[in-house]
């Protein structure tokens, strides 16, 4: 009986040694006022894309695309087999493709073709003055195949954001902001042959085709 109880006093002894050679914890939360980048990021509870849109369209988007827009004649005739040459020139390094660039243009096209049959509507256009084998689209929606507003905004930064759902949230609410305000109001229906002056964003990662959306479209 004794050896065991001289056993248990060694092993509570040890324990207790141990113990005081320990130091707890406290986990503390990071205050929500503090300046850290991620304290300031938009996160998913409480972001609402549509409503970012909606604030920075008229009072920075806008004036950012009529300042920085290229006349896209002179765009083109940069343009080498590549986008690599104008982009360096003229436009703002892509976030979501490595060795992509984004775009923010203007000019005056006609329309030779609307393609209508499925919902990723697009114009075919012509440009005056161009003679070369690009093919220039715009795209009229509702359905989108790039995030070209968003990523042409200098101003709309990844880390800004919590992860890549709530950044592509974003391009989707430009997207669809150009198409209820800009396109819907348009018949596009009856623009065969019309002459439209425009100023759109466009990813130049294919130097056949450019596709650009249009945040400013008026029926010359």
């Amino acid at each position: 009986m004794n050896k065991k109880i001289s056993i248990f006093v060694m092993v509570l002894l040890s324990f207790t040694i141990f113990m005081t050679g320990c130091k707890l914890l406290t986990v503390v939360p990071l205050s929500k006022d503090n300046n850290s980048t991620t304290a300031n990021r938009f996160n998913r509870s409480n972001f609402d894309a549509n409503a970012y849109v909606n604030k920075v369209w008229d009072s920075k988007a806008i004036p950012y695309f009529e300042e920085k827009a290229v006349d896209l004649l002179e765009l083109l005739k940069s343009v080498n087999g590549s986008f690599s040459e104008a982009g360096k020139k003229y436009g703002l390094t892509n976030a979501s493709s490595v060795g992509s660039y984004d775009f923010v243009v203007k000019g005056k096209v006609k329309v030779v073709k609307v393609n209508a049959q499925l919902r990723a509507r697009t114009l075919e256009c012509a440009l005056p003055g161009y003679n070369g084998n690009i093919k220039i689209t715009l795209q009229i929606g509702p359905v989108f195949t790039s995030s070209a507003i968003r990523d042409s905004l200098s101003f709309v930064k990844f880390e800004d954001f919590q992860n890549q759902v709530i950044f592509d949230s974003v391009s989707d609410a430009f997207n669809k902001h150009v198409y209820d305000n800009v396109i819907s109001k348009i018949d596009v229906n009856t623009l065969v042959g019309k002459n439209l002056t425009f100023i759109g964003a466009f990813t130049g990662d294919d130097p056949s085709n450019i596709s650009i959306i249009p945040v400013e479209l008026k029926i010359d």
